[in-house]
């Protein structure tokens, strides 16, 4: 019976514990169901909200895609417009920086409400741009037909210079007929001519004729370029053949030690005279010189020279052709400068002793300067020491003293009310520019070409080029060409094609 109990208890025992297993396991299950049930309606939301946040991805990448290509077509025109409009230049900034998304779907609804306002905005900005686009194309469209009108103009007026060459050349041809006829007739028919009369047509002859005068230093081998030769006084003396063939004669003074210019026909010079300057010099140790002023100082003593003439430095050109009337002004040398004071060189008080002028105004001192000679003379007789003072300096330019002769001529000159001053118009004079890459081909294609298209009358070309011997020959072929663009045709007195290489 006592075994049959203990039995018992254990068999309730294990009854009990099955029952509390298989209650725990139910609420385990359950539970584990409702957590499932919760997750699978997050996963749901969360499916749900990543959808729609890759479908707003979607619009906002399809925005920044039109917004980008509209901003390039935006850029295109940009770069038409600054083609119009060289000097006008506009950075506009074009790239705005985007906001970093947040992650919540709110955020990113305000973006894509913002960009598309933007998006708005660009499109009035790109039907503005367009329309101003229009209005530059028609701008365009304007200055093609000023330029076709301004071609031929240009080529209207080199057929009226052809004509006026011709009519040129016939008129001289006529003249010279008439000239051996009357010669003829008067000696076959003895005619007597009034001796006084003769002298004043003689005198009103000499009076009509005007020299040119070139200084020159002769061919320095040497990279300074203050002394270098680059083909200037070949091309000058050309520009006086082609532009002034009304001129007497072109006197080119040298040094007594120079070597004769290697491209002059010595036998066929023609109106050419090389001439030696040291003769003008009035102390021979002052001579050979260097110093261009002092040479300056003594130009009414060349033998021959007219009393009417031009002085020309060999690095300033003729561009078109001139009249004596561009130079000479009721028989007055017309003077072409600004009304800038200043000197040239600060006056030393050591020459006190000596009477000098004050020179007082600027000018442009590569320009072509008409002389007369008895003005120089005139003014040679109030101040004769001075002459003599420059022309000591024969080893350069003495800085302390105001030596520029031309200048001081002038000066002379205007106050005695000798010369015509006038202002220098922008066609007048054209100084090419200074300072020079290494490579001065695309520079010398615009001077080219704003000496042709600008009617430019004179110009200067100043050696500021390299001193590196590899790229110096370089410019100087460069600059050959130019030359030879301008100045193509060979005058008689020149040797044809001569060894340039030899000399330079």
């Amino acid at each position: 019976m006592r075994i049959s109990y203990q039995k018992g208890v254990v068999i309730l025992t294990v009854v009990l514990i099955f029952v509390v297993i298989f209650t725990q396991k139910e609420r385990f299950i359950a539970g584990n169901r409702s957590n499932i049930n919760d997750n699978v309606i997050i996963e749901k939301q969360r499916k749900q909200f990543e959808k729609e946040k890759k479908q707003f991805e979607k619009e906002r990448e399809e925005i920044s895609h039109q917004k980008k290509e509209f901003e390039n077509q935006k850029k295109a025109f940009e770069e038409q417009k600054l083609n119009f409009e060289e000097q006008k230049k506009e950075n506009k900034e074009l790239a705005k920086e985007i906001e970093q998304f947040e992650n919540d779907k709110e955020t990113f609804a305000k973006e894509k409400e913002g960009l598309s306002k933007e998006k708005e905005g660009l499109s009035k900005e790109k039907e503005g741009f367009s329309k101003e686009k229009e209005g530059f194309s028609k701008e365009k469209e304007g200055f093609s037909k000023e330029k076709e009108n301004f071609a031929k103009e240009k080529e209207r007026f080199l057929k009226e210079k052809e004509d006026f060459e011709k009519e040129k050349d016939e008129f001289e041809k006529k003249k010279q007929k008439f000239q051996e006829k009357k010669k003829k007739f008067l000696e076959e028919n003895d005619a007597f001519e009034d001796p006084e009369e003769e002298e004043e047509e003689e005198e009103e002859e000499e009076n009509e004729k005007i020299d040119v005068v070139f200084t020159w230093a002769g061919i320095i081998k040497t990279m300074n370029n203050r002394n270098r030769y680059n083909y200037e006084l070949q091309f000058s003396l050309r520009a006086v053949h082609k532009y002034l063939p009304w001129v007497n004669k072109i006197y080119v003074l040298i040094n007594s030690d120079t070597d004769y210019p290697y491209w002059i026909n010595k036998e066929k010079s023609g109106k050419v005279v090389v001439y030696d300057r040291c003769k003008i010099i009035e102390k021979p140790e002052h001579c050979p010189t260097l110093n261009t002023f002092a040479v300056f100082s003594a130009l009414e003593k060349i033998e021959g020279l007219s009393n009417k003439f031009i002085l020309i430095d060999d690095d300033v050109f003729i561009n078109q052709p001139l009249t004596p009337d561009f130079f000479f002004k009721d028989d007055f040398p017309r003077v072409l400068q600004r009304y800038s004071k200043m000197k040239i060189y600060q006056d030393n008080r050591e020459f006190k002793n000596i009477k000098r002028p004050e020179y007082k105004f600027a000018m442009y001192s590569h320009l072509p300067k008409p002389m007369r000679k008895d003005l120089i003379v005139k003014f040679h007789e109030e101040y004769p020491e001075y002459a003599k003072l420059v022309q000591s300096h024969h080893t350069g330019r003495y800085k302390k003293l105001s030596e520029e002769f031309s200048m001081i001529y002038y000066q002379y000159f205007y106050d005695h009310k000798w010369m015509k001053r006038e202002s220098l118009s922008s066609s007048d004079f054209y100084q090419i520019p200074h300072k020079h890459p290494a490579d001065i081909t695309k520079q010398f294609d615009k001077v080219y070409k704003d000496l042709i298209t600008r009617n430019i009358k004179t110009f200067n070309c100043n050696d500021d080029y390299s001193t590196d011997k590899e790229i110096y020959p370089k410019q100087q072929k460069v600059l050959w060409d130019f030359y030879m663009k301008l100045y193509p045709e060979t005058p008689d007195y020149e040797i044809p094609n001569p060894d340039h290489a030899k000399y330079s």
